[in-house]
């Protein structure tokens, strides 16, 4: 995960982050007489939306839905204009997109947090290689987007609101998507 500190250009791993943020506030100073002088360690605070951002990128490009199963909160809905479905309806739902979709590849292009919510607008490219809504493999590139609200409560992830273009995606796959119009 990177992140980027503010007033810096330089982009830096979350790790790095912490691990500078540590030597700042903790580093060692020395007294008259030579003794160091230590300083309380701050420990650095992980926001919803690099909870997000992590468990996304595990998930939809690595297939390992273990910090996505974290972060669902038992009692999770997610809202779309074809409806709600329940957490377990959603993971099946990313794993036969995983399927295929092998090298999909989810991109967050701007990411909000405010309080218990956080917005997430994000990209999705991949090639069809797989079963897909009773389709034949095309073997073709897919891109789509979309945008998806979710809100926290007991930091999960408790219920989310998404909107996408799937109708970029069949006709990336060639295919009209009648029910879309």
């Amino acid at each position: 995960m990177q992140i980027q500190r503010a007033g810096q250009g330089k982009r830096l791993r979350r790790d790095d982050a912490v691990h500078a943020d540590q030597e700042r506030v903790g580093q060692h100073r020395r007294r008259a007489g030579g003794r160091p002088v230590r300083h309380a360690v701050r420990e650095a605070t992980v926001t919803h939306k690099e909870n997000v951002v992590a468990a996304w990128h595990h998930a939809w490009n690595d297939g390992d839905l273990t910090g996505l199963e974290a972060l669902l909160a038992p009692d999770y809905r997610r809202h779309s204009r074809t409806g709600t479905a329940d957490r377990r309806e959603f993971l099946a739902a990313l794993e036969a997109t995983r399927v295929a979709f092998p090298d999909l590849r989810t991109h967050v292009e701007h990411l909000a947090e405010d309080g218990d919510l956080v917005a997430v607008n994000w990209r999705s490219e991949g090639t069809h290689l797989g079963p897909f809504h009773e389709l034949p493999v095309t073997r073709r590139r897919i891109t789509t987007s979309g945008m998806t609200f979710a809100r926290f409560a007991g930091g999960q992830v408790q219920e989310e609101w998404v909107s996408w273009e799937s109708g970029d995606l069949f006709a990336n796959l060639g295919v009209v998507n009648l029910w879309e119009y």
